[in-house]
């Protein structure tokens, strides 16, 4: 017995020489497979009827409230001195530990929310009093009293 792989069939070729009386590689397979897709499949079964006793047992199913909408979110990335972070990182965790000691089913505290929360305040201040607020008193470098520094 030879170990050299059978030689390949062109199907290609076999198909443009062959004529209508002559079957092509796979000819019988071809209509096996269309004979088997144009029988009906069986029929599907039927659901079971449950029994009463099956009834009785089963959990009444309640709708489910829908969530309440979230105000929609955007990611920015933005840099900060690494005092700052720290500083945002003991924030975080001392706010943590307050939340857990006040209600154990408390929101999450993360950093984005004391951002977020830091932000709107500090924009709040600068919309009501302008250039006396602690932001711009902050980056202007107004005399004055200032907001506290970031320790370098």
């Amino acid at each position: 017995m030879s170990s050299a792989p059978p030689a390949a069939v062109d199907i290609m070729d076999a198909l443009l020489r062959a004529t209508d009386e002559t079957p092509y590689p796979g000819h019988e397979g071809l209509e096996r497979l269309i004979r088997r897709a144009a029988v009906p499949g069986p029929a599907p079964k039927a659901a079971p009827v449950p029994t009463p006793e099956a009834a009785a047992i089963r959990p009444i199913l309640r709708p489910v409230p829908p969530k309440a909408k979230r105000p929609s979110k955007r990611k920015a990335t933005h840099y900060i001195e690494v005092g700052a972070a720290i500083r945002l990182d003991a924030a975080r965790d001392a706010l943590a530990e307050m939340a857990r000691d006040s209600a154990p089913t408390a929101r999450r505290i993360s950093k984005s929310a004391i951002l977020e929360a830091a932000l709107t305040l500090a924009c709040d201040a600068f919309e009501a009093t302008g250039p006396q607020s602690p932001l711009a008193r902050r980056l202007l470098g107004q005399p004055g009293q200032s907001a506290p520094k970031t320790p370098a």
